[in-house]
């Protein structure tokens, strides 16, 4: 409430609207306060003013009735009178004086306490501020490092699939060739077996052997090496190896089919079948 007093009493700061005790040293406290500190010690509880005269503590009606107004200065002196007003005109402007400087001093209080709280969420927000833009830069990093690690799979990933199709092209080429290294090592055994002059056709290159060697229907009228030499007789043949891959392959893996056929009708006069 405007206008209204507050006990003096530190650790009290209500507002007194009923019974009060007043002191000459111009303080107040409630009816509460009053009785328990002044039953102890005469003296102020506020400025601790010692106060052993019978009119230093005063209990008062803080609503007096109207007879109790109109009675209490009655058949004083108009000097007295005004005495007695001034005194508790300054009695009020003291108070007021009081609760003025304790909402000054709460306000400075609470404004320091603000500034505090403002640094403090000012240092948090530039702190979370930083931080974010830290996340920024880690996150704009790790997109790059994802789009790089992609590239670099998908530059690894044709590279397999490379080395995966030329080791499929080695492995018919291999089988390829040990099949008719074998079909040869059998060729001699029957040729020391046969009687002499006759000599047999080299092994026909088939529909399997172009597909392991990766030829296409363009490639197979290559000419193949006769694995036999001028006299008719029979030669290993020699396969190069397999560096270089597939091409290598297909640049000396070459036999002419027809070749043994022709030297056998031109020693022996006839076909060899």
């Amino acid at each position: 409430m405007e206008g209204e007093l507050k006990c003096n009493f530190k650790k009290c700061r209500k507002g007194l609207n009923a019974i009060a005790y007043v002191t000459s040293c111009s303080h107040i406290f409630c009816d509460e306060d009053g009785t328990r500190e002044f039953a102890k010690i005469l003296q102020c509880p506020a400025c601790e003013t010692s106060l052993p005269n019978k009119h230093d503590i005063l209990r008062i009606d803080l609503h007096p009735p109207e007879q109790y107004k109109s009675m209490v200065l009655a058949g004083q002196k108009p000097d007295t009178v005004v005495e007695v007003m001034s005194r508790a005109i300054s009695f009020w402007t003291y108070q007021t004086d009081i609760e003025r400087s304790h909402l000054e001093r709460m306000a400075a209080q609470a404004k320091e306490k603000a500034e505090k709280l403002e640094g403090w969420y000012e240092k948090i927000v530039a702190r979370q501020q930083a931080e974010i833009e830290a996340l920024k830069v880690q996150l704009t990093n790790a997109k790059k490092e994802i789009e790089s690690l992609k590239k670099k799979y998908h530059e690894l990933a044709e590279v397999n699939m490379e080395k995966s199709r030329q080791i499929t092209k080695l492995q018919g080429l291999f089988e390829s060739t040990r099949r008719k290294n074998v079909y040869l090592a059998q060729s001699d055994a029957a040729e020391a077996l046969k009687p002499p002059g006759r000599v047999s056709a080299p092994p026909s290159i088939t529909q399997e052997d172009f597909m392991c060697l990766g030829l296409g229907d363009a490639d197979r009228t290559v000419v193949l090496r006769t694995p036999f030499d001028h006299s008719g007789k029979k030669v290993t043949p020699v396969i190069p190896g397999v560096v270089g891959g597939m091409n290598a392959v297909q640049r000396h893996f070459t036999m002419d089919l027809s070749t043994p056929q022709k030297l056998a009708q031109n020693k022996h006069g006839r076909p060899p079948y």
